[in-house]
């Protein structure tokens, strides 16, 4: 038939929740963020944090960890946290070793699940997250092991 639309063609849709917790994630979701159906979509739900907002965004990307690299000057760069560009590269690398999904994203954390790791996975996923001078939220350093092999899903944050 002609004139009728291919639908052929599936979309790469990502969903990660985005912590809106300062100035440059404001921007980002006022710039880059749009509510309607053919871009980028969220449903905002209420914080119990003052001046913080959580929107679940939807990104057409192929895989989640393309989204850091979305949020561009947004994201990183100050301090000891990476910028976006590079923690894009180590999100890969950790889809590709780990599984490792992108599932959230604030001005100061990332959050990822991933498969149920060996203890020397989790013992090397521990270096890499010690040379981005990152700490796992939920966990003391002495429980990071098991909690890498355990919980599946971990948080980063940068101070």
């Amino acid at each position: 038939m002609t004139g009728m639309k291919d639908n052929s063609k599936k979309q790469n849709i990502k969903t990660v929740e985005c912590v809106i917790d300062n100035a440059d994630m404001w921007m980002f979701k006022f710039e880059h963020l749009k509510k309607n159906l053919t871009d980028y979509t969220y449903e905002d739900i209420l914080s119990k944090q003052r001046n913080v907002e959580t929107v679940i965004a939807n990104f057409d990307v192929e895989y989640s960890y393309e989204i850091i690299g979305l949020f561009e000057w947004y994201w990183g760069g100050w301090n000891r946290t990476p910028n976006a560009a590079s923690m894009q590269e180590t999100a890969k690398k950790w889809y590709e070793k780990y599984d490792a999904e992108l599932i959230g994203i604030s001005h100061d954390t990332l959050s990822f699940k991933c498969r149920k790791l060996s203890e020397d996975e989790a013992q090397s996923l521990m270096q890499e997250i010690d040379d981005l001078y990152a700490e796992i939220i939920g966990c003391n350093t002495e429980e990071i092991i098991g909690y890498l092999m355990e919980n599946q899903m971990f948080t980063l944050w940068w101070d």
